[in-house]
């Protein structure tokens, strides 16, 4: 770790994490707007998704919990659209996405998962084995909470199930490869700031403000009063609003801290860093 007690791994290590917890993912049916893709540029210069190149962009971030750093594992998927279910659905449009994250400890063990829409809504905290979390003293909205089966094996990645259309998280297990799980590539997110465009020129996926306006919602107008601008678009990383009611960012560095989250720590490891100041063992 440096000296600021961020974890210091090379590229090599960090994707490494990343392969090791990447998700399955898996729909009820599998319409076409459930299959994940590359974002693109077309001709026209509006976005699609390439479902016959399924990628997931990957990002890392730290959290801080009890003056210690932690690194967090993204992986954000691509889905074309969320199809209406009614003429008066004010949550259907074109693009839609779902971001997984996976918060390490010291010894680079899953102490917390949780996912958002990338709009931002829907945030769920799914707590593994010795990971605890007390809401009570929390103001405004809260984010779902889901305990993992006891048992379930938290060294890779997890099987993620999703209602067809709407791209809900039903459930999370265990992995169980070939069994509808479609495979995918790892690529960085900062791939979508550079994207090739019909110009030539290469452009980000998102708009000056960090949303991506093709992506609009009927909702906004039904929000517009609670202080989130267009609420329902996809938005860029580190600009997700989780919550109507108050203030709370996805990626606030002390998000978990404040929201009463507790885990059993590896004293031994954690101890060893500290009195040696090396850094993090390979993964």
């Amino acid at each position: 770790m440096d000296a600021l007690g961020v974890p210091r791994l090379s590229n090599a290590q960090w994707r490494a994490l990343l392969l090791r917890h990447q998700p399955e993912l898996v729909s009820e049916i599998t319409p076409a707007a459930d299959l994940i893709g590359s974002p693109f540029f077309d001709h026209d210069g509006n976005i699609g998704i390439d479902a016959t190149r399924p990628t997931v962009s990957t990002r890392v971030t730290f959290t801080r919990i009890d003056g210690r750093t932690f690194p967090q594992l993204n992986h954000a998927f691509w889905f074309p659209s969320r199809p209406a279910e009614g003429p008066l659905d004010l949550y259907a449009g074109q693009l839609a996405g779902l971001l997984w994250r996976v918060t390490l400890d010291e010894a680079q063990k899953p102490v917390l998962y949780d996912s958002i829409h990338r709009c931002g809504c829907y945030h769920k905290l799914f707590l593994p084995r010795g990971t605890t979390i007390d809401m009570r003293h929390t103001s405004g909205e809260k984010p779902l909470v889901f305990h993992l089966d006891e048992g379930l094996d938290t060294d890779r990645g997890l099987r993620l199930c999703m209602a067809a259309g709407s791209h809900y998280i039903i459930d999370v297990g265990a992995p169980d490869t070939g069994m509808g799980a479609v495979p995918y590539t790892l690529r960085p997110y900062e791939e979508q700031l550079v994207l090739p465009a019909p110009d030539g020129l290469a452009h980000s996926l998102y708009g000056a403000d960090g949303i991506i306006r093709q992506s609009q919602r009927v909702e906004r107008f039904l929000f517009w009063p609670l202080g989130i601008p267009s609420a329902g678009t996809m938005r860029q990383s580190g600009m997700h609003a989780t919550a109507f009611i108050g203030r709370r960012h996805f990626d606030a560095p002390e998000l978990f801290q404040d929201l009463g989250l507790d885990f059993k720590r590896p004293r031994r490891n954690a101890e060893q860093t500290d009195s040696t100041h090396g850094s993090t063992s390979s993964p």
